[in-house]
C-alpha cells in the first residue's frame, strides 16, 4: 500500500527488488492526490507511478481523497482509461463517505474498494454496509488507531481471555466483518 503523497513508491520498488519475490506474488496499490484528480494530471501520475514503482502495472489504484473542486467522473473517468490500458488491473476510492460513494456510483464506471479508517473506536457500520450492498470492498487502514485502541477496555479484556495480542483481537474482529484489512509499523520489531 503505497501512495504519491507517502513519497514512498521508489523505496518500495527498491524493497520489491531486493525481496526476490516474483511481481505476481504481491498487491501493490497506490492512490493519487486530492490535488492530483484533474483528468491530465490523474493520467500523468499513473503512468508515473509505474516509473517509480519500476513495475509495468499495479493491481490497485485509488483516489486518495476526494476533492469537491474536481468532478468525480472526471477522475474516475481517468482512472478507468489506465484500468483500459493496462496501468493498473482496478481501481477505487479511499476516504469515501456514503454520499460521495453514492455519486461515484452514478457515473456506471466499475470500481471495487473504498479505503477508508476503520477500527473498533471508529466502527464506520453505515458506511460498512452500503459498501456491502453496492458490492464494494472495504479496507481498513489505521486498523489500531496508531495504538490507541488497545487501550479499550473490552479490547483488553479479550486479549487476556484468549490469550492473545489487542492488535490480533483487533485484526481479528475486522477480518470476520469481512473487511481486507492493512495494519501497518513504525517499529522494526513488529
Amino acid at each position: 500500500d503505497t501512495a504519491d503523497v507517502y513519497g514512498n513508491h521508489e523505496e518500495v520498488a527498491k524493497a520489491i527488488r531486493n525481496s526476490g519475490l516474483k511481481r505476481e506474488e504481491l498487491f501493490i496499490t497506490s492512490k493519487v492526490w486530492r490535488s492530483e484528480l484533474k483528468r491530465d494530471l490523474a493520467l500523468y501520475a499513473g503512468e508515473r507511478f509505474l516509473d517509480e514503482l519500476d513495475t509495468p502495472y499495479l493491481d490497485l489504484l485509488l483516489v486518495h481523497w476526494p476533492n469537491k473542486d474536481v468532478p468525480i467522473g472526471e477522475t474516475m473517468s481517468a482512472f478507468a482509461g489506465l484500468k483500459e490500458k493496462g496501468v493498473t488491473k482496478s481501481i477505487g476510492v479511499s476516504n469515501f463517505s456514503v454520499n460521495h460513494l453514492k455519486e461515484a456510483l452514478k457515473l456506471n464506471i466499475e470500481f471495487s474498494v473504498n479505503q477508508v479508517e476503520f477500527h473498533p473506536s471508529l466502527n464506520q457500520k453505515a458506511l460498512k454496509e452500503f459498501c456491502d450492498e453496492n458490492g464494494l470492498i472495504t479496507i481498513a487502514y489505521s486498523p489500531n488507531a496508531q495504538g490507541e485502541d488497545f487501550k479499550l477496555e473490552a479490547v483488553k479484556k479479550l486479549a487476556g481471555k484468549y490469550s492473545k495480542t489487542e492488535s490480533q483481537i483487533i485484526l481479528n474482529w475486522l477480518v470476520h466483518k469481512d473487511i481486507v484489512v492493512i495494519p501497518r509499523s513504525s517499529n522494526p520489531k513488529h
